[in-house]
């Protein structure tokens, strides 16, 4: 069994630039390490890091299988299903976020650089949901059980920052082919990676293209995901942007736990809206002209007022965001989204905008990675 005792990292775009650097210079074989092309140490041309740690014997390749990953952490435990999804599998793996056409043609030059998925896609069961205990589910759930008493132990770590983690590799065998069929007759969310499944969607008709894409699917337990809505903090004033929406009712009291409660009680297409020592409750239209939701019409109305998309911040926590009044920021609370409403906007050929929900715990990079 082998140790992922300082190699593993949260998702990348999750990992502050000012803590990266550290980050890089804690290990060697910081899993991150693979996502900086031309940093292996031999100069232009040279092979990508994944290359040279294959020939180091820092990575063991192993065929073609599944895994499961389990992550324990703040006495909370979920399992994923990790291995790969074929990008043509759109019927399969629903994306509900607008994605911007510059950054996937850069994942995906990225992709073609590193030649290795170092992180998963996170894929959530679309009949199911966060928090759902059906039949079908917990079918599911029993079926990683069986196979993981059935696999091997091959990875873990211990009191790592990352909390426990655990993987076992699942060898071929009829519980596995079960769990295959299971996995595959399901429609799956993407909770994170949006812009890589348009990426590898774009390769998968280059000529260099892979055909697939490392996923962990998200397995129902006793603690289901929690998926939660990204905030928006813009620059001062930004407030008259949302004219177009109708005042409910302001807000008598601003504090932090009055707010929070309100927002707890918010459904869509509301959004609360905080600026000076104001705060007041605002019905949007519900959605812009090219996505649903109060996140995207949000957007477009910050856009269209000329407020620069650089000076927007997308913070998943209503708490930090509430903190940014005290800099003059106008923040806007968006209601906790509902796994019904991403799917019904799926399911009618729509999205939900940039950015408009944060799935957690996301599935940690470094335990699985895929050659391509």
């Amino acid at each position: 069994m082998g140790s992922l005792h300082g190699v593993l990292a949260p998702p990348h775009t999750e990992i502050a630039r000012s803590t990266r650097e550290a980050a890089l210079e804690s290990h060697p074989y910081l899993v991150t390490h693979l996502e900086r092309p031309g940093r292996s140490g031999g100069g232009p041309g040279e092979a990508p890091a994944v290359v040279d740690w294959l020939k180091r014997g820092a990575l063991t390749q192993d065929p073609p299988s599944l895994y499961v990953l389990q992550q324990r952490r703040g006495g909370r435990t979920h399992r994923f299903v990790v291995g790969e999804v074929g990008a043509e599998d759109d019927d399969r793996v629903l994306p509900h976020e607008a994605t911007m056409e510059h950054a996937v043609r850069a994942r995906a030059e990225r992709l073609l650089a590193v030649r290795v998925d170092s992180e998963p896609l996170l894929l959530v069961d679309a009949e199911a949901g966060p928090g759902d205990a059906s039949g079908s589910t917990s079918g599911l759930s029993s079926l990683v059980h069986r196979a993981v008493l059935e696999g091997h132990h091959v990875a873990a770590t211990r009191g790592d920052n990352v909390g426990q983690v655990d993987v076992w590799r699942l060898d071929p065998s009829a519980t596995v082919d079960e769990l295959r069929w299971a996995v595959g007759s399901r429609r799956w969310l993407i909770g994170d990676g949006h812009h890589r499944w348009a990426a590898a969607r774009q390769l998968n008709v280059a000529p260099r293209g892979s055909r697939a894409v490392l996923a962990a699917f998200a397995v129902p337990g006793e603690h289901p995901l929690e998926v939660a809505a990204l905030h928006r903090v813009a620059p001062a004033g930004s407030g008259k942007s949302l004219a177009g929406a109708e005042q409910v009712r302001p807000l008598l009291s601003t504090d932090a736990e009055t707010l929070l409660r309100r927002l707890a009680s918010l459904r869509e297409p509301d959004c609360l809206l905080i600026e000076g020592g104001t705060a007041a409750v605002l019905h949007t239209p519900g959605r812009s002209s090219s996505a649903w939701g109060a996140a995207a019409w949000v957007d477009e109305a910050l856009a269209t007022a000329g407020v620069p998309g650089h000076l927007v911040s997308y913070v998943a926590s209503a708490g930090a965001a509430i903190e940014r009044r005290r800099r003059g920021s106008t923040v806007i609370l968006l209601p906790t989204p509902q796994v019904r409403d991403i799917v019904t906007a799926v399911a009618t050929g729509g999205s939900m905008g940039r950015k408009s929900t944060s799935f957690q715990p996301k599935p940690l990079a470094g335990t699985v990675l895929r050659l391509r």
